[in-house]
């Protein structure tokens, strides 16, 4: 996971090669995350 500095965004690389972007939003007093974009990458997880 990474956090992106000054957008409200969080970067997950999960263990089945997917990317994730989530959005942090604010409402009524609490935050949660909502999934803005994934992505597969090529290739198998750990190989080159």
């Amino acid at each position: 996971m990474h956090f992106l500095p000054g957008q409200g965004c969080l970067l997950s690389l999960l263990d089945d090669n997917t990317l994730h972007l989530w959005e942090i939003y604010q409402k009524d007093c609490y935050s949660h995350l909502e999934e803005i974009h994934n992505f597969v990458l090529p290739g198998r997880p750990g190989f080159d």
